[in-house]
């Protein structure tokens, strides 16, 4: 009757830790779809750039590092040269560099 109790004993021991195991999986994979990085959008970075004009090409660069960031025959053509080189950034042109190279930006 002895042996009968230690088996029923470790057999309960056994479908108790299963039970604890399959409970924390759960919890883990849950904690990890909360957190997936699919889930969370990272916000965009905004550039502040500097225009300069050149015969008929326009520039971009950096306005805080100086750095180089595209040209193109106009502002437009230019920014879609950014958003495919730059995903997820935002590029704004301050009003007084546009007014500096007598570009008209609306808004």
């Amino acid at each position: 009757m002895e042996i009968l109790n230690t088996i029923v004993s470790v057999i309960g021991w056994i479908v108790l830790f299963h039970f604890c195991f399959i409970v924390i999986t759960v919890l883990k994979q849950r904690n990890n779809d909360l957190y997936s990085p699919e889930f969370i959008q990272p916000a965009p970075k905004e550039i502040k750039v500097e225009i300069t004009k050149d015969g008929n090409q326009f520039y971009f660069w950096n306005q805080e590092s100086g750095v180089f960031i595209a040209q193109g025959k106009d502002v437009e053509e230019i920014f879609d040269k950014c958003s495919k080189s730059y995903p997820n950034t935002k590029f704004y042109i301050p009003k007084e560099a546009a007014e500096k190279i007598g570009l008209n930006l609306t808004v």
